[in-house]
């Protein structure tokens, strides 16, 4: 076929055509590569960001609703308990805010945040003794709620966090183990109004649909694991190990382990850029 002075025949042109749709599938790939890279790390760092929030609430004792709610030891469970009325530092005077509680929801996007109380002196039964608690066992944790005269607990000032752009959580672990959940909690000391360093812990948690509950409570698995009863036999002290969790970006090349541990300076957070399951 012959071409015209100055022109291009037409199996010219269809290859010019062809090499450049190559050529621009193969750019669209290379930048929708680097785009799901850099909003995976935006993701990571959005997650590291917002625990970093959680500490500093923590270190500094703020639970922000004590002014609408009254917390006292609820007769029947013995541990902490909310209810509607003008509270304020002398009507809250039996509780203290110990911290929080992140469980995350394998294969989604959601972590889900629980405050937990404490009770602020140790009791023998219903008897307030008027020392100080100075271990976790002694403050018996509950999640910041109510538990009506029918039994119903209720949790309240449950919140959740998302982790943006599609990053979805694959799982959570400490020594290679199942460790589902997170407990940020404040140190025990000086009655708890000064000096106060984080401790964490996970527990042998296995997470099952359903568990993430933000009203009235349908299954008590969380809170017992929360109360350290039945639903959870062993708890770790991050403090020797590490509270890992494994997120994967949009594209599932992309994985990352989030490994949170106490210091004395607060939570440490360490990314590590890994393939993990």
């Amino acid at each position: 076929m012959r071409k015209s002075p100055g022109g291009y025949t037409i199996i010219e042109v269809m290859l010019v055509l062809a090499i450049s749709s190559v050529m621009f599938v193969g750019v669209l790939g290379i930048f929708g590569s680097r785009r799901q890279g850099v909003e995976f790390s935006q993701a990571i760092y959005d997650l590291q960001s917002k625990i970093r929030q959680f500490s500093t609430q923590i270190s500094a004792g703020n639970f922000l609703e004590t002014s609408s709610y009254t917390c006292t030891q609820n007769p029947t469970t013995q541990r902490p308990a909310l209810s509607p009325g003008t509270g304020g530092t002398n009507t809250n005077q039996d509780c203290i805010y110990l911290g929080k509680v992140l469980l995350p929801v394998p294969s989604s996007s959601d972590i889900y945040v629980y405050d937990i109380l404490g009770l602020r002196n140790i009791h023998s039964g219903l008897t307030d003794t008027g020392v100080s608690v100075q271990t976790l066992s002694d403050a018996r944790p509950e999640p910041a709620g109510s538990l009506s005269a029918g039994g119903t607990f209720t949790y309240l000032f449950s919140d959740k966090y998302t982790l943006p752009n599609g990053v979805k959580i694959l799982s959570a672990k400490t020594n290679g183990a199942s460790g589902g959940i997170l407990k940020i909690y404040s140190t025990l000391q000086n009655n708890n109004t000064s000096s106060r360093g984080l401790s964490a812990y996970s527990s042998n948690y296995t997470y099952s649909s359903g568990d993430e509950q933000t009203g009235a409570e349908t299954s008590a698995t969380l809170r017992n694991c929360i109360e350290e009863t039945s639903a959870c036999t062993t708890t770790y002290n991050l403090e020797n190990t590490g509270w890992d969790l494994c997120v994967q970006g949009t594209d599932s090349s992309r994985k990352a382990i989030l490994t949170i541990k106490p210091s004395a300076t607060g939570l440490v957070t360490k990314l590590s850029i890994t393939s993990c399951s």
